[in-house]
């Protein structure tokens, strides 16, 4: 008897010795690319080298304010939302893409020019007919097409499609200063787009 209570007594202690070693903590190395952590609303917006001119493929930044320069929070909660449900992928950050084309060599009218508009959720094609003064979009609603993406449902790609369309619109006068391209409607905003490189 007096050999098992020994022996109990014996486990016992080498079980709490147990407790107070310290635990083996076993290293991992794995190679694990660091994350780009970039914000999808940045633009560089200084100027670049070379020739640009209004025909061309352009980027569609944001909304401005004319006075003090600051790019509109719905056009970035739109992309951001567009961003997260489509799968965060920093390689392939959606584009929203204005392209003028140069008119042909046997039109008649050199006034007009076709262009081609992606955003989120439409694809809206027609004419920019430009005169002295005065630029209008000539959007033809017949080949617009509802192309909807990750984020049409939200709410701010919702609201940024109407501000878009509605500010295209109104769009009165372009300004092409070096590789940006401005659009004037009679609001304190103007649409801001850079030049897209090929």
């Amino acid at each position: 008897m007096k050999s098992i209570a020994v022996f109990g007594i014996l486990l016992f202690l080498s079980a709490c010795g147990a407790i107070d070693e310290p635990p083996y903590n076993e290293e991992i190395t794995e190679d694990i690319s660091p994350r780009k952590n970039r914000d999808i609303c940045q633009f560089d917006l200084s100027d670049k080298d070379g020739d640009f001119d209004l025909f061309g493929k352009w980027e569609f930044v944001a909304f401005q304010n004319i006075q003090d320069k600051k790019l509109d929070q719905l056009t970035c909660m739109a992309r951001w939302a567009e961003f997260a449900l489509a799968g965060e992928d920093y390689e392939n950050v959606y584009k929203i893409t204005l392209d003028i084309l140069e008119p042909h060599v046997n039109t008649e009218d050199k006034s007009k020019f076709d262009f081609n508009i992606r955003t989120f959720s439409f694809e809206y094609s027609g004419q920019i007919e430009l005169s002295d003064e005065t630029l209008l979009f000539l959007i033809d609603s017949a080949s617009t097409k509802y192309s909807p993406s990750s984020a049409s449902t939200t709410l701010p790609a919702h609201e940024f499609e109407a501000k878009f369309l509605k500010s295209l619109k109104a769009a009165k006068v372009y300004h092409l200063e070096n590789n940006k391209l401005y659009f004037y409607g009679s609001g304190k905003e103007r649409m801001t787009f850079l030049a897209l490189e090929d």
